[in-house]
């Protein structure tokens, strides 16, 4: 059978999105990550225009949740694969006490992954046109509310105010 295609849009300050990683996605992800294919899109209900030759992200929770967006896009970028990249954003997306960019280097230790790169990546160009990406996956689906799940392209709405209160999966 061909693997389950879940996307996440999500902002990185955002406490819904932090419950969901914790209570579904990870949970789910540990015991099934064979059959699913996960994109990550952290942008949320953000907004961007185009300041010279770059974008401007203004984030719903702040300048702290556009860098913590940057960082996870990049790390999605340079990680590639779901089996590296999960378990490092699931560290910073359930690491709530202390900021994204404060929390990464940490989760990156503890996950054998070399944060340097991620860094650099989030503050440069590269890590601007990234982000810019994900806004364009993001305003494809005019969404009013993070988190927000499609399964195989087909929207899933109703799938997080269930959730939130009974197990998903497992």
């Amino acid at each position: 059978a061909k693997p389950v295609q879940f996307a996440l849009y999500y902002e990185s300050l955002c406490p819904d999105c932090h419950i969901f990683f914790r209570n579904q996605l990870w949970p789910t992800f540990q015991k099934v990550s064979s059959i699913l294919n996960i994109t990550l899109v952290p942008y949320g209900l953000a907004q961007v225009k185009a300041v010279g030759d770059h974008w401007k992200f203004t984030c719903q929770h702040g300048p702290n949740e556009c860098l913590g967006n940057v960082i996870e896009t990049c790390a999605i970028h340079l990680l590639k694969k779901q089996e590296t990249f999960m378990p490092f954003l699931a560290c910073i997306e359930m690491n709530t006490t202390v900021l994204p960019n404060e929390s990464a280097p940490d989760c990156a230790r503890q996950h054998g992954i070399e944060y340097d790169d991620i860094r650099k990546c989030s503050m440069s160009g590269l890590g601007n046109s990234l982000e810019h990406a994900m806004a364009e996956m993001t305003n494809k689906l005019s969404l009013h509310h993070v988190p927000y799940v499609t399964l195989s392209g087909v929207s899933y709405a109703w799938l997080i105010f269930y959730s939130a209160t009974v197990k998903l999966f497992f």
